[in-house]
């Protein structure tokens, strides 16, 4: 996994502000601050966005700029990629053929890779579809994704 520089950092911190104030007026309402902490995996209630919002807008006008967003938006989304890229970095572990796809046997080698007691291919077969979301026999990277960020 690759480090990111410090203008990195700033682009994508910026770039999520930017995607998340909706009505382009350089600030988020707090409807706007809960879905960018989703992004990020956190899932507030409207009183815990209201709590934030209240703590973190310094110059009490109920609305965060990007320097305030940034102090609490900043770190999760920097966890939130770490997370992101060592799911993929995983996952291109057990794609073989690099197609973004794990096959049925990718994915047996994954699971039975852990010195587990090995699945029978019913065991496999059940996960597969499980998983398998978009029913085309493989475990694309979203699907794996999805899996393994709710742990």
């Amino acid at each position: 996994m690759s480090e990111l520089t410090d203008e990195q950092i700033e682009e994508r911190i910026r770039d999520s502000f930017e995607n998340f104030d909706k009505d382009g007026s350089g600030t988020l309402n707090a409807r706007e601050l809960a879905d960018a902490l989703r992004l990020t995996g956190l899932n507030p209630t409207d009183k815990e966005v209201a709590e934030i919002l209240k703590k973190q807008d310094k110059n009490r006008d109920g609305l965060l700029s990007y320097d305030e967003y940034r102090e609490i938006v900043g770190p999760q989304l920097l966890l939130f990629e770490e997370k992101n890229q060592a799911l993929e970095d995983a996952f291109e572990v057990y794609d073989k053929n690099g197609d973004g796809r794990l096959t049925k046997n990718e994915f047996r080698s994954m699971l039975c890779d852990k010195g587990e007691e090995p699945l029978t291919d019913e065991d496999i077969n059940e996960l597969m579809t499980q998983l398998d979301k978009d029913g085309d026999g493989t475990v694309s990277l979203k699907e794996f994704k999805a899996l393994l960020s709710s742990y």
